[in-house]
């Protein structure tokens, strides 16, 4: 026993209550007392006094420092089973519990103990506490939480941040477990269309439009190990999806409605629980199939259809057309839509292209500009240019 204390009733007298002191200091590392009025555990005003001791001893030996203080038996010693700096705080009436139950701080208190300072690394364990019980609840999402680089620097200075590693894991394990039985499909949906077309930014508005913002988005990157850096964000885009982004059995997985799914990483595998995912493509979902899936899994593009509860958009021009299937893989209704203004905003139009180079061009060069017919024109948006570089003289 590292940690100890004895209660002290105050109708045995100051002096008794010195004298325990007197030894407390002699024999240990550390010691603190706090004088309490009557409350519903204790109905007698009280001391508490404790210390922490350099090594282990037993309580046989500890009441052998006590023989001839009066009132102070073997079973007056009391091992103190939370942490020191804890034990500070509770007898000064600070803890959770204490301050919840509206108790009474103590009348006087002292010591060698530093009151102030445990009181402080109390409330840092607290905050250490409360984020834990926050990510266990799914209240702070993995992503969210790198998202906070001041978060990030204190969880770090700390030293909290194993104990949030290991606490984004276990709720990530108890989710996955979860999702096994989840009654709600997960929205997924399939966009295509030539390069350029704006498959990204569209499947960037489809999740702002359900009500998610840009930090809930996650785009995989190029590569053997697209969600290396999935953090649990409630949306993912698999954007153009080939044989290098995913294998069919893995897309076919990541593509259950009603699970999640663990799917490769680098360094190990990531679970993916989002409630969004969407799908882009230069071609359409069943020629997809066809290029990659169809000798590499059993079964028909219809597993891979019924599926898309959200559809797949053919992204053509300035509109989407887009068709929706029944839980069999059937297409059962096809629409139109005008492609979101926002979203046109975003795509580069060739012109407004041509113009930014332009004038990237025109504060470097003299510019003459000619159309297709070989007639100078100074409309910016015409693609002949002829370059005139202001250094070099006639002949050379």
């Amino acid at each position: 026993m590292t940690k100890f204390e004895i209660v002290v009733p105050v109708d045995w007298g100051e002096s008794v209550f010195k004298d325990i002191c007197t030894v407390m200091e002699k024999n240990s590392t550390e010691w603190a007392w706090a004088r309490h009025i009557p409350d519903e555990l204790c109905n007698r005003e009280h001391w508490h006094v404790g210390a922490t001791l350099p090594s282990n001893r037993q309580v046989v030996d500890i009441h052998k420092w006590f023989t001839g203080i009066s009132n102070v038996l073997e079973n007056s010693i009391e091992n103190i089973k939370s942490h020191w700096k804890t034990y500070l705080c509770y007898i000064q009436h600070k803890t959770k519990k204490a301050i919840e139950e509206g108790k009474t701080p103590p009348t006087e208190f002292g010591g060698s103990a530093d009151f102030e300072k445990a009181l402080g690394d109390y409330k840092t364990i607290g905050e250490c506490d409360t984020l834990i019980d926050d990510i266990l609840h799914g209240k702070v999402r993995e992503y969210e939480f790198y998202s906070r680089t001041d978060l990030v620097s204190a969880v770090l200075k700390k030293g909290w941040y194993q104990k949030v590693k290991n606490a984004f894991e276990s709720y990530t394990k108890d989710s996955l477990t979860r999702s096994s039985s989840r009654t709600e499909e997960r929205k997924q949906c399939w966009i295509f269309g030539k390069a350029g077309s704006g498959k990204t930014e569209v499947a960037k508005w489809l999740c702002r439009s359900t009500g998610y913002k840009d930090t809930d988005i996650y785009i995989t990157s190029s590569g053997s190990n697209p969600f290396d850096d999935y953090k649990g964000q409630p949306c993912v885009i698999v954007d153009d999806i080939d044989s290098e982004t995913m294998t069919p059995k893995t897309m076919l997985k990541l593509a259950d409605c009603f699970t999640g799914s663990a799917v490769k990483a680098r360094y190990s595998n990531k679970v993916i629980l989002a409630d969004l995912v969407v799908f882009t493509s230069t071609i359409a979902p069943q020629n997809w199939w066809k290029k990659l899936a169809e000798e590499k899994v059993d079964g028909n593009v219809y597993q891979l259809l019924r599926r898309l509860n959200l559809g797949s958009w053919h992204i053509d021009g300035n509109s989407i057309s887009a068709t929706f299937y029944d839980g069999q893989g059937n297409s059962v209704a096809e629409t139109v839509m005008d492609m979101p203004s926002e979203v046109m905003e975003k795509i580069t139009n060739p012109l407004a292209q041509v113009d930014k180079a332009l004038d990237f061009l025109a504060a470097r060069f003299t510019i003459r500009s000619t159309d297709t017919k070989g007639h100078k024109v100074t409309v910016k948006s015409d693609i002949h240019m002829e370059f005139e570089p202001p250094f070099l003289d006639d002949g050379q």
